[in-house]
């Protein structure tokens, strides 16, 4: 598939995964729009693939709240007019506690980001890729332990069962539309 020209967000670019994903579309041609929480490293992020004459544009995103997804969104459009590509990829790992320990306001935390990320994803980046006709890609990044499990992951990893089951719903050949 040719991405060049297409534009894509990447939540969760200023670092890991979402940097590599960034990076890849960039290389690819495409406009990327890197948005993160962390401002400054997803600006120090954008700068370093904008010397590569990419076209690419940090934004500060906390996918947690609605109206910042929707705000990311407005700006990635004023910038490169139609979006194609949303990788939902914001996510956050709960380490080091025991899963009786851990207090309710990380719960939350990781639900919000975990869940809630895609779900204002979903909700308002697919819509912007379907409104002008032309359906590209929306891609979820599911972070998984393979060979290995902690116990006090386990906040994390009902998340990305949950996680799983909404991108299997999308991509479902049963699903005529979002």
């Amino acid at each position: 598939m040719d991405i060049s020209g297409k534009t894509a967000i990447v939540t969760g670019a200023a670092s890991g995964i979402g940097l590599g994903i960034a990076t890849a579309l960039a290389e690819a041609g495409a406009n990327v729009v890197m948005a993160d929480i962390q401002k400054d490293a997803v600006e120090a992020a954008a700068h370093d693939l904008s010397g590569t004459n990419k076209q690419v544009m940090p934004v500060r995103i906390d996918v947690t709240q609605e109206q910042s997804v929707l705000d990311a969104l407005v700006e990635a459009e004023r910038n490169f007019g139609k979006l194609h590509i949303a990788c939902n990829n914001a996510g956050v790992p709960m380490h080091g506690s025991r899963m009786v320990e851990v207090p309710p306001g990380d719960w939350e935390f990781v639900i919000g980001v975990n869940i809630w990320g895609i779900i204002h994803g979903i909700r308002h980046f697919v819509p912007a890729i379907l409104k002008h006709g032309v359906g590209e890609r929306v891609v979820d990044a599911i972070q998984t332990k393979t060979f290995y499990a902690f116990v006090s992951a386990v906040p994390a990893d009902v998340i990305k069962t949950r996680h799983r089951r909404i991108e299997d719903a999308l991509n479902s050949p049963w699903v005529t539309h979002y």
